[in-house]
C-alpha cells in the first residue's frame, strides 16, 4: 500500500532534547545518524529553547563540531500548534518531555493527529494506562 502523503523531512525528531535526559539521548542518537548500517539518515531537535537545544547539540557532539544536517525546532508541549507542526515534519517524534503525566498527553495528541509514530522515555505506569485506555 503506497501513501499519497509526502515523506516527512526528518527520520526523528527527539523533543525535550535539552533536559537532563534528553541530552544524553541526543548523544547516543548522533552515533547512529549517517552510519552505514543506520537507517537514521535525518534527525532534529527540538524544544521551547533554541540556545539550550544548540548547547546541548554542541556537548553531545563533542569532542567533533556538531553536525550542520541537525536543525533546532521550536516546539512547546503547552502549545498544541507546535505540536502539530513538529510532528508533521518526521516520521517518528522521541520525547523526552516529563513528566510524562503532566506534559506527555499533548504530544501523544498530535502525533495521533498527523500519524507520526510516538515514544517516550516514560517509566510512569498511570501515564502509560491512561494512553493505552484514551
Amino acid at each position: 500500500m503506497t501513501s499519497d502523503l509526502p515523506t516527512p523531512p526528518y527520520d526523528l525528531i527527539i523533543l525535550g532534547a535539552s533536559g537532563f535526559t534528553g541530552k544524553y539521548v541526543v548523544k547516543e542518537a548522533l552515533k547512529f545518524l549517517n552510519t552505514p548500517s543506520s537507517p537514521l539518515t535525518s534527525l532534529a531537535l527540538a524544544g521551547r529553547n533554541p540556545t539550550k537545544l544548540s548547547q546541548t547539540l554542541t556537548w553531545a557532539a563533542a569532542p567533533n563540531p556538531p553536525p550542520p544536517s541537525v536543525p533546532i525546532l521550536t516546539a512547546d508541549t503547552s502549545d498544541p500548534h507546535s505540536l502539530r507542526r513538529l510532528c508533521s515534519q518526521t516520521r517518528l517524534v522521541l520525547n523526552c518531555v516529563g513528566p510524562f503525566r503532566l506534559y506527555g498527553e499533548p504530544v501523544v495528541a498530535a502525533c495521533v493527529e498527523s500519524g507520526c509514530d510516538y515514544l517516550d522515555i516514560c517509566g510512569e505506569p498511570e501515564f502509560m494506562e491512561r494512553m493505552e485506555a484514551s
